[in-house]
């Protein structure tokens, strides 16, 4: 009974483990244009992520949105890394994403910001390499008062589990609630 009470608790990890890794990233849609991305894994752990238009100003600024990578240079990195390499397997193209950069001709960057000071922040921008792509990392610096309607700040939110492996989860521990009761 010992050994299986362990084997339980494994299991249970691994459905735990489940919920934040190994998500396979959907894009977002509003109409045809992509909004968006549900379950972007980075560094074993599923985000959901969105773009705002307007400085680090205008988006961070605003009370209880915080950089979700402020103060890691890796972290922000391996972000803009996989949000670079999801857009060059999708073969999206800059007209096609949230209506926010209209030609496929010009500059547009997805900026995740790491490092911040008074005049400035340090990010990594998934850019679009002129004049026909693809998507490539650049490491740059911004004013944080910087506004142009061809970059967008990237907001990375941890992803909410689905109601399937929720409801999984709930059975798991229910079976181990069984399996203790029926021991004692």
């Amino acid at each position: 009974m010992k050994y299986l009470s362990r084997s339980m608790l494994v299991g249970l990890s691994l459905i735990l483990a489940s919920t934040t890794a190994s998500a396979i990233p959907l894009l977002n849609y509003s109409g045809s244009d992509v909004v968006g991305v549900t379950g972007l894994e980075v560094g074993g752990i599923a985000y959901d992520v969105s773009w705002q238009e307007g400085s680090y100003n205008a988006v961070f600024d605003t009370p209880g949105i915080t950089p979700t990578f402020l103060g890691s240079s890796s972290g922000a990195q391996d972000a803009a890394n996989a949000l670079l390499g999801l857009f060059n397997s999708e073969s999206l193209l800059p007209s096609g994403i949230g209506g926010l950069c209209t030609n496929d001709s010009f500059d547009c960057d997805f900026v995740i910001p790491w490092a911040v000071n008074a005049t400035r922040i340090d990010a990594f921008n998934v850019d679009w390499s002129q004049p026909g792509g693809p998507w490539v990392l650049q490491p740059q610096n911004w004013s944080r008062d910087f506004d142009n309607d061809l970059v967008a700040m990237a907001l990375f939110t941890r992803a909410v589990p689905e109601p399937a492996t929720l409801a999984l989860l709930a059975l798991g521990l229910v079976g181990i609630g069984a399996a203790r009761r029926r021991k004692n």
